[in-house]
């Protein structure tokens, strides 16, 4: 039923946890340890991290992306290498302490849908306040420095910034009294 929130649950991954990636086929892909302890909020699974943080501050959240992302496909004979996108936030909280140190692994790893039918982009957040959009279009992924720390399900980040212009006529405090032919319009 669609109206039913998704399981969710708290999740601690300690230093040393090993942890092995879901592929289309099973759990026979990637495998790694976790150098960083992780703290997180599950969905659906307890593997599957939908928002979380790490020790060192590292942040990466998941957020649903359909109709505008798109993986590689899938090839069995990589799945040592193949990460499910729904553990992409695992793998970057476990591993990581920063941006750059993900935006440099990540070739390294082929990221495949779990679920045909859903697409997810990533948040990626430091300590410093330095945030990255992580999105995979045609198979290609693009990283987008986040100044604004927007990002929300579909379309994508360039959208969402386009979509600001939308609301800059809305700011802090009251809004001023308005005339309307004989009427003023006071805000509530």
């Amino acid at each position: 039923n669609a109206q039913e929130p998704l399981p969710s649950h708290w999740v601690v991954i300690p230093r040393g946890h090993k942890i092995q990636s879901f592929t289309p086929t099973g759990r026979n892909g990637l495998a790694f340890e976790a150098k960083y302890g992780v703290l997180g909020l599950t969905v659906v699974r307890e593997e599957f991290i939908a928002e979380g943080i790490n020790e060192e501050g590292l942040s990466a959240g998941l957020f649903f992306f359909p109709d505008y992302g798109g993986y590689q496909s899938y090839e069995p004979s990589q799945n040592s290498r193949t990460l499910g996108d729904l553990q992409v936030v695992a793998w970057i909280l476990a591993s990581f302490s920063s941006i750059d140190q993900v935006k440099e692994a990540i070739e390294g790893v082929r990221i495949v849908g779990l679920d045909k039918t859903a697409v997810v982009h990533w948040r990626i957040g430091e300590r410093t306040g330095r945030q990255v959009v992580m999105e995979i279009v045609g198979g290609a992924v693009h990283f987008y420095e986040n100044t604004v720390g927007v990002i929300t399900n579909s379309p994508g980040f360039k959208w969402h910034l386009t979509n600001l212009n939308n609301y800059i006529n809305l700011h802090a405090g009251s809004a001023a009294d308005q005339r309307l032919s004989q009427l003023t319009l006071h805000p509530i």
